[in-house]
């Protein structure tokens, strides 16, 4: 199974299945999930609705509320803004309201550390390609271990 034998096919069966799992997976987020967009795709229909929203983005911090921006820009979420500041990043889980086309937030957790996350991500990412480029190399259009 891991010879050069049959590879192009073998990296075509990979690709395959990997176009198939990302298709079916974007089947199903859209079959289930009931976001800011679709809510006000039809806001009767959807109103008193739970909508998620997971990892935003602060926009603006109002008095009697704030603005979250992901996927979608200026979502407005009525509820307490005390300590909230532009830029960091919320999850927040909301009751839609139609008559006021804004989610009505029912929970909300503040990420504070997210910025040392990706930070620490990105240091792995450049450990591993240290360590790559130390312990492999190029030979013959094959990557193969230092001697």
């Amino acid at each position: 199974m891991l010879t050069d034998r049959h590879r192009i096919p073998k990296l075509s069966l990979l690709i395959a299945a990997l176009v198939a799992l990302c298709a079916w997976y974007a089947w199903q987020a859209q079959r289930h999930s009931v976001g800011y967009a679709r809510c006000m795709s039809d806001p009767a229909a959807h109103d008193g609705h739970t909508v998620e929203l997971a990892l935003w983005r602060v926009e603006s911090v109002e008095p009697e509320g704030y603005h979250i921006g992901g996927l979608t820009r200026g979502v407005p979420v009525l509820g307490p803004s005390e300590g909230l500041e532009p830029g960091w990043t919320v999850s927040v889980v909301g009751r839609f309201d139609a008559r006021q086309e804004a989610l009505v937030e029912q929970w909300r957790e503040v990420h504070h550390s997210r910025s040392h996350k990706a930070a620490l991500g990105l240091l792995g990412l450049l450990s591993f390609a240290g360590y790559a480029g130390y312990h492999f190399r190029w030979r013959d259009g094959r990557l193969v271990l230092r001697a």
